[in-house]
C-alpha cells in the first residue's frame, strides 16, 4: 500500500522533481537556444508523440501506482508530462500541442493532449503538416520525441536503434518551418541514434532526458533554467 502522506511531502517531490533535472543531459546548445525567457515567449508549439504519455505506452507506468498528491501545486493525481512542464512556465493559453505523426485528443477543461498511439506510429504527411504549420506561428516549439516501452520492455525489446522514420521526417519538417531554432527533448527507453537530430541546423537545442518517470517538470527546468 502507497503511503501517500510520505510520497507527496514537499520535500519528497521537490526531490523528485531536481533528480529528473540533475539526470537531464545537454547534448548540444547552438547560439545559446538554451535557456529559454519565459517572459519573452508569448506562443509555444510543443509537438511530439512523447509529449503525453499515451494509454499503452507509458514511460512513467515502470515505476508504480499512480499517488493522488492533490494537496500540492501541480500534482493531481496523475503522471506529470511535457506538456505539464511547459504550462509550469508558460500560460495554458500560450501553449498549443501537436502529436506530430500520431491522432491525438484534447481536453478543453483540463488543457491536456493525449497521443493516440505508439511513438513509433507510422508516418503521416497530414498530421506532420499540421505540425509544421503550428510550429510557424509559435515564437518556440519544443518537440517531444523517443520511444517507450513497447519496445524496451520484457519481449518487446527494439531490433535496432535507428531513430523512427516518422518521427525523424517531423523534426526535419518542424525545425523547418519554425522561426528560430527549435529546442528537442528526446524521451526514451532504449538506446536511439540522433546524429542526425544533432547535425540538423535548425535544432537549436538537445536535451536528453531518458526516462522522467513520475515529473517531467524537472526537465522544463532545464529548458528555462
Amino acid at each position: 500500500i502507497t503511503n501517500a502522506s510520505t510520497v507527496c511531502t514537499p520535500y519528497a517531490i521537490e526531490l523528485a522533481r531536481d533528480g529528473v533535472a540533475q539526470g537531464t543531459t545537454l547534448l548540444k546548445n547552438e547560439q545559446a537556444t538554451l535557456p529559454l525567457d519565459p517572459t519573452k515567449v508569448n506562443s509555444m508549439a510543443v509537438i511530439g508523440p512523447m509529449l503525453g504519455h499515451t494509454t499503452t505506452d507509458k514511460l512513467s507506468s515502470y515505476y508504480g501506482p499512480l499517488v493522488s498528491c492533490g494537496n500540492f501545486p501541480f500534482y493531481v493525481g496523475h503522471h506529470k508530462t511535457m506538456i505539464d512542464a511547459v504550462q509550469h512556465y508558460i500560460p495554458a493559453s500560450e501553449v498549443v500541442m501537436h502529436c506530430g505523426i500520431s491522432g491525438g485528443s484534447y481536453n478543453s477543461t483540463t488543457q491536456k493532449m493525449t497521443c493516440d498511439g505508439t511513438p513509433t506510429a507510422s508516418y503521416n504527411a497530414t498530421s506532420v503538416a499540421a505540425a509544421a504549420m503550428l510550429a510557424a506561428a509559435a515564437d518556440r516549439v519544443v518537440l517531444v520525441v523517443g520511444n517507450g516501452l513497447g519496445l524496451a520492455a520484457e519481449g518487446h525489446d527494439a531490433t535496432n536503434i535507428s531513430f523512427p522514420d516518422g518521427q525523424s521526417r517531423l523534426i526535419e519538417a518542424v525545425a523547418a518551418a519554425a522561426k528560430l531554432p527549435v529546442v528537442v527533448v528526446t524521451m526514451t527507453a532504449s538506446a536511439l541514434d540522433i546524429s542526425a537530430i544533432l547535425q540538423n541546423t535548425n535544432v537549436g537545442a538537445v536535451l536528453h532526458a531518458g526516462e522522467p518517470a513520475d515529473s517531467s517538470l524537472g526537465v522544463a527546468d532545464c529548458i528555462f533554467g
